[in-house]
């Protein structure tokens, strides 16, 4: 996450979220924080699918994929 500028306590922030990339069984998104126009703070991250903790990641449900990228 790269911090552009402070976020005081009353200010109105919009946040987007974007999907950058849809694996198997990973996401990449992408995110930014505004301030009016101005860009507080944008950053990006990595999710796996791992809905236990017994077996690790696993495959995107293919409904969820097609909701991940609109389609």
């Amino acid at each position: 996450m790269e911090y552009r500028r402070r976020i005081f306590f009353g200010e109105v922030v919009r946040t987007q979220l974007n999907v950058i990339r849809v694996g198997n069984s990973s996401m990449e998104l992408d995110f930014k924080a505004f301030v009016g126009d101005e860009i507080a703070a944008e950053g990006n991250y990595i999710i796996v699918h791992s809905p236990d903790k017994e077996t690790g990641s696993k495959t995107w449900p293919a409904e969820w994929k097609k909701k991940f990228l609109n389609e």
